[in-house]
């Protein structure tokens, strides 16, 4: 709920500075085309760190104690309480948690791109409005 209510927050925040920037000679156009842009600059974050998420994960390998068959190597058929009896299953521990290890890289990578870049995106909102006018909607 409150990662819903920050998130609408953001989005209205965004159109308004949207609205602001916007040249009224074009119209919509340049609103639809900014938030383009931002929504495809904000989606594709998403899709990285999820394929990232297994790529970090460290795993402890897993060993079959002696005396296991593999599944597929049983002559009884597959699902049965015979093949559930000889087989054995292997589940890996988890060492290190990708979702971890995701989480802190982003946490200093976004701190040191807000003091990287704060100054420069404060002074492009304190840009009058009639420097993101078209020349045509200027003159």
């Amino acid at each position: 709920a409150i990662g819903t209510i920050i998130g609408e927050t953001m989005f209205v925040a965004q159109m308004a500075f949207f609205n602001r920037v916007s040249d009224p000679a074009i119209g919509g156009t340049y609103m639809t085309m900014l938030n383009t842009i931002s929504n495809l600059g904000g989606m594709w974050p998403r899709t990285v760190s999820l394929y990232l998420v297994d790529l970090l994960t460290i795993n402890r390998p897993c060993h079959p104690p002696e005396g296991c068959i593999a599944a597929a190597t049983l002559d009884a058929p597959r699902g049965s309480e015979a093949a559930a009896e000889g087989a054995c299953s292997c589940v890996p521990e988890v060492m290190v948690d990708g979702y971890t290890i995701l989480c802190l890289t982003s946490l200093v990578l976004g701190v040191g791109w807000y003091a990287l870049v704060h100054r420069p995106i404060e002074a492009l909102q304190a840009r009058p409005p009639s420097d993101w006018l078209s020349k045509a909607a200027a003159a």
